[in-house]
């Protein structure tokens, strides 16, 4: 599962390098979900890591355009995976967390709170398909998913929110854009670090919600933490007015 994680990142690495087109990219990605998903010894799950590993690479690349942001939020699924690996017995979805969140806090000094490096595709892809392969994990290991989701809600969230305004408005899917509702609250006038700071509380309640509380409860609490979030660049900006 790792080596299927290295070569995910080798495609974003060729992505960055020499500009691939989406086709080989989707399909790579597609290609290894199935690889990772017959590593966990249940052969069926390659057919959830076809479409479990190009959703959730693609998300936290969409969503990694500030600083601190992907750093802090894969930080928080690992010690999450790390954690629910533990109690479950499931040594292996620990290595990935311990794998994952490492990774997350050796670059966060580097890009937080002012960036001198950024992860582009070839990091954001490592750490998409790492949270990706520990999902499959967890499914393999009988570790609930929900929990393991829960701290990538807001990520996904943010992209199918932000694909759904853009297909609504008859906009090209492809085509570079600022309309992410991180992206919006930046051009509010908050700060990088604002920004990514909501983001990570939000999450870390979401899952903390998911990984202590019944499920009826962690459904509101998560509810209300989405919501919370959608709504804030409308707030924000009539904040901004009302002081001008």
């Amino acid at each position: 599962m790792l080596a299927a994680c290295l070569l995910v990142a080798l495609v974003g690495f060729l992505d960055d390098r020499f500009t691939l087109s989406v086709t080989p990219r989707l399909l790579a990605q597609m290609s290894l979900g199935v690889l990772a998903g017959w590593a966990t010894g249940m052969p069926l799950l390659g057919l959830v890591g076809a479409v479990l590993f190009p959703v959730v690479v693609n998300a936290i690349n969409f969503m990694d355009g500030i600083n601190g942001i992907t750093g802090m939020v894969t930080f928080a699924w690992g010690t999450t995976a790390a954690f629910l690996g533990q109690r479950a017995g499931a040594h292996d979805l620990r290595l990935i967390g311990l794998v994952t969140a490492g990774a997350a806090l050796g670059f966060l000094p580097f890009n937080a709170p002012y960036a001198r490096l950024f992860l582009g595709d070839v990091g954001s892809y490592l750490f998409g398909s790492l949270c990706a392969a520990g999902i499959l994990l967890g499914i393999a290991r009988g570790v609930p998913v929900a929990p393991l989701v829960a701290p990538l809600g807001l990520y996904l969230v943010d992209v199918f929110w932000t694909l759904a305004r853009r297909l609504r408005a008859r906009e090209s899917l492809t085509t570079a854009h600022r309309d992410h509702i991180y992206q919006r609250l930046v051009s509010r006038g908050l700060e990088h670090m604002q920004v990514s700071a909501i983001v990570l509380l939000l999450s870390c309640v979401i899952t903390a919600c998911w990984v202590f509380l019944p499920a009826g409860s962690a459904s509101a609490c998560t509810a209300a933490a989405i919501s919370t979030y959608v709504l804030l660049p409308p707030v924000t900006k009539r904040l901004v007015s009302s002081r001008m």
